[in-house]
């Protein structure tokens, strides 16, 4: 492959595999988020994303060592994805899936993980993810659909997805800071708001059943504390654990009172546009590696490859095909110009040269 990060046929066919799997994997998490399912699918869904980002940062090390070993640690990481590969591993196992593991085992209590700060991290830190799907230009490479018949064209194509597929990240990552502004969907901001008037306007007394009124007519909240009890509940304690994640409900504190809502339609809208956005990554780079590289490798690569041979080959001297469609393109221009004085010009030397020898062949037998 000529890569001075290549770990080997076999390795290069398992990480082949892991980033099928791990591309995978983000489609399901999201569509389990859009489709809202159990929190039980879930957890192994994080326990799969810890194992992905782990073995992608072992591979990341590993290249690293295997390109610094010749030298060409810095070529890795400019020309051969090392920084896409460094994007979509260390920073996922440390910001990301190592956080969503532990909150496993730490979220005994209501509170300790579901902070809309926490939401907001971790929505922006998911969006990180997307640099996997990058990681397909190298398993394309690896399985010949983005051919090294050409030199020039494989290095322009990753490049050309590299900036369309990051620009749809970077959109993505802003849209998840707008969105997290937006927490709570209208109805249970509406909710909230009511909630927070009758707290403020009214005397404790009668503000507790005025509240549970409200929050029996609402899906959106799920249970309310008075001064450390609990005085409505919807779903109880160990209800909320077993049928939210953690960052799928938060709690808002309005004086001596401490309700929890669900955060699920947050959750849901932007799984959906996540599936969008993913779908259109993997869109781009199949398109990038079909048909624009064969429109790259016939109207650029193909008439350089031609007039490249005729410079370098004395006996090559068919003309560069330039389509009519195409000729104002510069490419074909320039080879306008190679087929009508270079081609002439050789031919002409090619004649000159025989007449040489054939006096030379002359000369000698008289």
């Amino acid at each position: 492959m000529g890569e001075k990060s290549y770990l080997g046929k076999g390795i290069e066919r398992v990480i082949f595999v892991l980033i099928a799997l791990g591309v995978g994997l983000i489609f399901f998490e999201e569509y389990a988020n859009y489709r809202v399912y159990p929190p039980a699918i879930k957890r192994y869904i994080i326990v799969g994303n810890l194992f992905f980002d782990f073995a992608f940062t072992v591979e990341f090390i590993a290249r690293i060592f295997k390109s610094s070993s010749k030298g060409g640690t810095g070529r890795y990481m400019v020309y051969e994805g090392g920084l896409i590969d460094f994007f979509s591993s260390i920073p996922l196992l440390l910001f990301y899936s190592s956080p969503m593991f532990f909150s496993l085992f730490t979220s005994q209590q209501l509170g300790i993980l579901p902070a809309i700060g926490i939401f907001r991290f971790l929505k922006t830190a998911k969006m990180i993810r997307v640099a996997r799907a990058l990681r397909v230009i190298r398993a394309l490479k690896f399985l010949g659909r983005v051919k090294k018949r050409y030199f020039m064209t494989p290095r322009y194509i990753a490049r050309a997805i590299t900036l369309s597929t990051g620009a749809l990240i970077l959109i993505l990552m802003g849209f998840s800071y707008s969105f997290s502004e937006r927490v709570f969907s209208p109805e249970a901001k509406e909710i909230n708001n009511m909630l927070a008037s009758y707290i403020k306007n009214y005397p404790e007394i009668e503000t507790g059943d005025v509240l549970i009124n409200l929050a029996s007519g609402s899906d959106k909240v799920l249970m309310i504390e008075w001064s450390g009890e609990i005085i409505y509940k919807k779903q109880g304690l160990e209800s909320i654990e077993d049928n939210f994640m953690p960052y799928e409900y938060t709690s808002q504190v309005i004086g001596d009172y401490k309700i929890y809502y669900s955060l699920l339609d947050t959750s849901v809208g932007l799984s959906y546009v996540n599936l969008l956005v993913y779908s259109g990554i993997i869109l781009i780079i199949i398109l990038f590696s079909t048909l624009y590289r064969g429109f790259f490798n016939k109207h650029i690569t193909k008439p350089a490859t031609y007039m490249l041979r005729g410079f370098k080959t004395i006996s090559f001297n068919t003309a560069t095909p330039i389509p009519e469609r195409f000729s104002d393109f510069e490419i074909y221009k320039l080879a306008e110009q190679y087929n009508k004085k270079w081609l002439p010009l050789k031919k002409r030397l090619l004649e000159l040269k025989r007449q040489n020898e054939y006096n030379k062949k002359n000369n000698n037998i008289s």
